[in-house]
């Protein structure tokens, strides 16, 4: 017998005919990739849209998040408590009836202050910093954040000693010089054109942000403890304010100033200008808390602050503050703050801490926690001296120099025939009216005593909402590892700023993508039938190629083909058209709102969109395909 091989077209031979079979009707072919592109076309368009407008807000946020960190401070306040305590001031729902004619008190102000007391917490923040701080907690914080930037309730005194007398540029004297209070805002914002005008602040702990976000224009970047730079506005500009804290306006300026109000005159517009390096030509003297005092013969410290010549020669040895750099915002910084500022590096204020603690009289201090290292005295209340034998030895504890006096007072008392009760009485108003109140925390904190290790307020700079939510994250699972009352709370100001924005694009997106999907359907049928009308021209070819041995598989495989062919050219059309129109697109956008590269279509997105187009269209044709293979090869033969 004899034995009959079973023939099998191969994919490539199915592609190949489909090829040419398209060929030979090139207009219908490319007009049919047409409308199948226009649905591609649509989708990809949202998507590029979509994909440079995520990508121009994760940098308005990253941009913006540098501007408003997550904010834990060593005392807190639950500002949505405080806030929701003054709802519902005009209703009272306590079941009691009154007349129209009646006026009802609500208790508003108690429940506001019983909020406030309520609502301040205390942060251990010493510990928090050691736990974020731990090896595998820093690795997980710096894939969430820009910086983590710790403040410390230190004073930085810097004086401006180019001019006739020291000035002194921060803390800001402006406003108590004008007799005005300083307006308290939210903590940890900062208001440099009113109150203090403590316009020299801490630079973002990240040089790779830093430059991202500021051109130099003169000078460097700092780099030491005695080294800043000036940040100035867009425009080269600087509010004349900056001109007191760069101390190129002083004292005489304010009282011409003030001289000026009080005659009721108008004071003139200071429009000025400076080079480059006049600005990089200032210096500034850094006087430590501690250096405003002096040790007295008696082994006490005296406050010297108001001695002018005391205090200049301080400054003329104190460490040097030099700026070295003028900074810019950088134009492609979509949200950097425009606040004009002095900048300094971290290393300063670490600088600050050591130098205070590591001082005499902070020394002096914390060996002795009984005693007030300035009066020598013991804290507490003043003694009470209620016979001689005390008053012998209370006179003995002081120091040499006083004792010498208290005992030549008491013997002239003494032979001026006052009584011991009269003597007595005169000596406990004496120890009462010259006692000062002191304690000791109350000493370190007027001294600027603090640790590194013990932050007054931690700022964490979170590269996006994302990840800000993450960090949230992190703290949540620090405070459910502590006790209760040692949980952080902290404030986060920019929670809702943004947040909503994302959710909103992409509910657009899909509402968009939706529709646009409705076109890509329509299309993928009218391919439908354009491959059920290509099976009507070729049945003669089917039956011709039934009768040489191939299968119905191989006729359906014919026909997918051709629908796989005009499926990616569609795609790929309509990918090609997608570029070509977010050039034009992108020009547009920038010159009306100066956004930079709104439409960037993701080479993920296009390819998607590519297979997307090829799937579709073979599943419209799989019917007529299967109508195709399914064709008497006999009639199919007979058909012209």
């Amino acid at each position: 017998s004899s034995k009959f091989r079973r023939t099998s077209m191969s994919f490539f031979t199915a592609v190949s005919l489909s090829f040419k079979n398209l060929l030979t009707k090139k207009a219908r072919t490319l007009l049919t990739a047409f409308a199948g592109s226009i649905g591609i076309i649509g989708i990809a368009l949202i998507l590029a849209f979509s994909n440079g407008l995520q990508t121009y807000i994760s940098s308005v946020e990253r941009d913006t998040l540098s501007s408003y960190p997550i904010t834990i401070e060593h005392e807190t306040m639950d500002l949505t408590a405080l806030l929701s305590s003054f709802g519902g001031a005009g209703t009272q729902d306590d079941g009691v009836e009154i007349s129209e004619n009646e006026i009802r008190v609500r208790s508003v102000m108690t429940r506001i202050m019983n909020t406030m007391l309520s609502q301040v917490k205390s942060n251990d923040l010493k510990s928090f910093k050691a736990y974020i701080e731990e090896p595998a907690i820093q690795t997980e914080l710096d894939g969430y954040v820009t910086a983590v930037e710790y403040t410390y309730d230190v004073p930085l005194n810097l004086y401006f000693t180019g001019g006739e007398a020291p000035y002194q540029v921060n803390p800001g004297q402006i406003m108590q010089s004008l007799g005005m209070n300083q307006p308290q805002g939210p903590a940890g914002m900062s208001n440099p054109m009113m109150g203090n005008a403590d316009m020299w602040s801490p630079l973002i702990p990240n040089d790779e942000f830093l430059a991202d976000q500021y051109d130099v224009l003169a000078g460097k970047m700092p780099a030491g403890f005695d080294e800043a730079v000036l940040v100035i506005g867009k425009d080269n500009v600087i509010p004349d304010i900056m001109l007191f804290a760069l101390g190129l306006s002083g004292q005489a300026e304010l009282d011409e100033m003030l001289a000026a109000l009080t005659a009721g005159g108008e004071l003139s517009e200071n429009t000025g200008t400076y080079t480059f390096d006049e600005i990089l030509s200032l210096e500034y003297s850094l006087l430590l808390p501690t250096e405003t005092y002096e040790k007295t013969p008696d082994g006490g410290w005296a406050d010297k602050s108001g001695d002018a010549a005391f205090i200049a020669g301080k400054l003329a040895a104190a460490p040097k503050i030099k700026i070295v750099g003028i900074l810019r915002p950088s134009e492609d910084a979509a949200a950097v703050s425009e606040n004009v500022f002095i900048g300094y590096t971290q290393l300063l204020t670490e600088y600050v801490v050591n130098a205070v603690n590591d001082s005499e009289i902070v020394k002096a201090q914390l060996s002795a926690p009984d005693r007030d290292v300035f009066t020598g005295n013991p804290f507490g209340a003043p003694p009470v001296i209620s016979n001689m034998q005390e008053l012998s030895a209370y006179i003995n504890s002081m120091p040499e120099a006083e004792r010498t006096q208290a005992g030549t007072a008491i013997e002239q008392m003494i032979a001026a025939g006052m009584s011991d009760e009269q003597l007595l009485a005169m000596m406990n108003a004496s120890i009462a009216g010259s006692w000062t109140q002191g304690s000791y925390d109350g000493n370190l904190e007027l001294l600027g005593v603090t640790s590194l290790d013990t932050p007054s307020s931690i700022n964490i700079y979170a590269s996006s909402f994302e990840n800000k939510e993450l960090v949230a994250e992190l703290i949540d699972r620090y405070n459910a590892a502590q006790p209760e009352g040692a949980e952080i709370t902290f404030t986060d100001y920019v929670g809702l700023l943004m947040s909503s924005v994302t959710t909103v694009i992409n509910a657009i997106s899909y509402v968009l993508i939706a529709f646009v999907s409705i076109s890509l359907v329509v299309s993928s049928i009218m391919i439908g039938i354009i491959t059920y009308i290509s099976v009507l021209e070729r049945t003669r070819e089917i039956g011709v190629l039934r009768s040489i041995g191939a299968s119905k598989k191989d006729i359906s495989r014919v026909f997918n083909a051709e629908t796989l062919i005009v499926g990616l050219a569609a795609g790929l059309l309509g990918i090609i058209v997608t570029a070509l129109l977010c050039i034009p697109a992108n020009a547009i956008v920038r010159g009306l709102t100066g956004i930079p590269n709104v439409a960037i279509l993701p080479v993920s997105g296009a390819v998607g969109l590519v297979i997307i187009s090829m799937a579709l269209t073979l599943v419209a044709g799989l019917l007529p395909s299967g109508i195709a293979a399914r064709k008497d090869p006999v009639v199919a033969l007979r058909t012209e």
